[in-house]
């Protein structure tokens, strides 16, 4: 059991790195000034060092992961395995699945990126909405806000409301591909704020009711 964990710690680290792996590789055909952020207009608006691209986003996933193995399993009083699979494994699949997306961007700029996007944080969303219900009371996983930790009753609540709302957001965000390639952008970001506001809202009119 101990030498499985291991492996499995030491295969999500890996993973987490792999991106600086292909930087290197591809080092000599990246640009010294790289896109770092894209606007609205999914056009490039901030620029940085290729050595800031290759290095930074994969460190900085390790530092999540490494969080995520070392200190918030500690801190959850009731376990969920699948909650801490999922929780295991974002910054890993993260790390790879932006870089991917950014090295494309970079090297091939007719590559679609924008049209891809979507689709990743679509199929993301559908997994988090399906854990939710099941993401057990804690200060450390799940949608903590004021009234959640306040309330066992408003946490499952709001997690179960969260859960259909953020899976139909999923669902919805796999339809956006399909729209002209400049509104893709602001139709994801405000999907994504709409699910948001919802979930914030339903846990706040919740708490009022329970007064």
């Amino acid at each position: 059991m101990r030498n499985s964990k291991r492996f499995a710690n030491i295969a999500a680290i890996a993973v987490t790195l792999l991106p600086i792996v292909a930087g290197l590789i591809l080092w000599d055909r990246l640009p010294e000034q790289v896109p770092l952020h894209w606007g609205l207009n999914g056009e490039p608006d901030r620029y940085g060092s290729r050595a800031l691209l290759v290095f930074g986003l994969p460190l900085l996933m390790l530092v999540l992961h490494l969080f995520s193995v070392l200190y918030a399993p500690k801190k959850i009083s009731s376990r969920s395995p699948k909650a801490e699979a999922l929780l295991f494994w974002l910054a890993p699949v993260l790390s790879v699945a932006i870089s991917v997306l950014v090295y494309f961007q970079v090297l091939l700029p007719d590559f679609p990126a924008m049209r891809l996007l979507p689709l990743f944080f679509g199929f993301l969303f559908l997994v988090i909405g399906n854990l939710l219900p099941k993401c057990p009371y804690s200060r450390v996983l799940g949608i903590r806000l004021p009234w959640t930790l306040a309330s066992e009753k408003n946490w499952f609540a709001t997690h179960r409301f969260a859960g259909r709302v953020w899976m139909t957001g999923g669902l919805l965000l796999l339809l956006c591909p399909l729209l002209p390639a400049a509104a893709i952008p602001p139709a994801a970001l405000g999907l994504l704020l709409i699910l948001l506001l919802a979930t914030v809202l339903y846990s706040w009119l919740f708490s009022r009711r329970e007064k």
